[in-house]
């Protein structure tokens, strides 16, 4: 339960240009969480196309910015991350996926020890046509 939507404990920030079904899952992906104090922060480079994949997901916690002018994707990056007001922040770029717990875990681990800036997690690859194959 977001217990201050002025002030989420985390930002999702979410830099992006271009809606697809990899942007609509990684979006998904972020409003499954098991942690609900998060907003996130959608960066539209696109000229305005991601609009309507943001309103189709409908979730409150989302706040849609459209670039003016295209940034390119270290700005873009800079600009979304200027706009976020949560204690901490987390970067989903549009064609990557958040596991179920990745931010409730990852929280857990700063709010531990006031002494952690920066936690990590292993990353998991997944391909359409079945897992990747094993390291040689």
């Amino acid at each position: 339960m977001t217990t201050d939507p002025a002030r989420p404990l985390v930002s999702v920030c979410m830099p992006a240009h271009r809606d697809s079904a990899f942007f609509r899952d990684a979006l998904a992906s972020v409003l499954a969480q098991t942690m609900a104090d998060l907003e996130v922060v959608v960066g539209d480079d696109s000229g305005g196309d991601l609009r309507a994949a943001v309103e189709a997901a409908g979730d409150d916690r989302i706040r849609y910015i459209a670039n003016p002018t295209q940034l390119g994707f270290a700005r873009n990056h800079e600009a979304t991350i200027d706009q976020a007001r949560g204690t901490y922040v987390a970067i989903l770029h549009d064609d990557d996926l958040h596991h179920p717990t990745y931010l409730e875990r990852m929280t857990a681990v700063l709010e531990a020890d006031p002494e952690v800036g920066l936690a990590c997690c292993d990353v998991w690859e997944t391909f359409p046509d079945g897992p990747p194959p094993p390291p040689r």
